[in-house]
């Protein structure tokens, strides 16, 4: 599964990008937070690929992702 988290405000980014991997055929869901907790997300511990949006994601995040296999973050080299 591929999760894709990340602010409210990046809510239409985030439904676009699941929206292409899903016409893809890829499982995707998206969870949008304002209080930057990932562990929040339902989902976590199922993702293989987590694309991070403008949300912080260290070693307590990753670990609760045992399945993890790729980061993925669509905004590298922008300033948030």
């Amino acid at each position: 599964m591929i999760c894709i988290a990340g602010p409210v405000r990046t809510l239409p980014l985030m439904n676009s990008i699941a929206d292409l991997l899903k016409g893809a055929g890829w499982p995707a869901t998206v969870h949008a937070t304002d209080g930057g907790d990932l562990l929040k997300a339902p989902e976590l511990s199922q993702a293989r690929v987590l694309v991070c949006i403008m949300i912080p994601c260290g070693a307590r995040e990753m670990a609760a992702m045992p399945a993890l296999q790729a980061i993925v973050s669509p905004l590298l080299g922008c300033d948030w």
